[in-house]
């Protein structure tokens, strides 16, 4: 199992998201936010599906998800040795909308949701 590329890939998002809570703006959801918090591993997922909490409009909120990949980039490559990254962008804009955050064998995406802001209940 620990020769596995999901237990490098596990490992890996375990040392990113420290990194990604650094950032308010963002809340975990999804495959990994129910697999590593709430249900002891029910599935394989090992992207970082984010939610964007601040809610005004789509511009002001592209920019801030941007700027904020953006940080989240440069923490992960000063902080995990090894890593490399490769941003995607929001087809003809400037703005980041993903992350793939590579080290050796493993791959881990880090990908907010675009459409979907904000949140009902505050996050936990």
């Amino acid at each position: 199992m620990i020769d596995s590329v999901y237990f490098r890939q596990a490992e890996l998002l375990l040392q990113i998201l420290p990194l990604i809570d650094r950032e308010a703006a963002f809340a975990l959801k999804g495959g990994t936010a129910i697999n590593f918090f709430a249900r002891d591993l029910p599935r394989i997922s090992v992207d970082i599906d984010l939610a964007y909490i601040p809610v005004a409009e789509r511009e002001k909120s592209l920019h801030e998800i941007s700027n904020t990949l953006v940080r989240i980039s440069e923490n992960v490559e000063s902080k995990i040795p090894g890593t490399r990254i490769i941003s995607k962008k929001v087809k003809g804009t400037d703005f980041l909308n993903v992350l793939f955050v590579r080290r050796k064998e493993a791959t881990v995406k880090i990908e907010p949701n675009l459409v979907i802001r904000g949140s009902v209940f505050p996050p936990e």
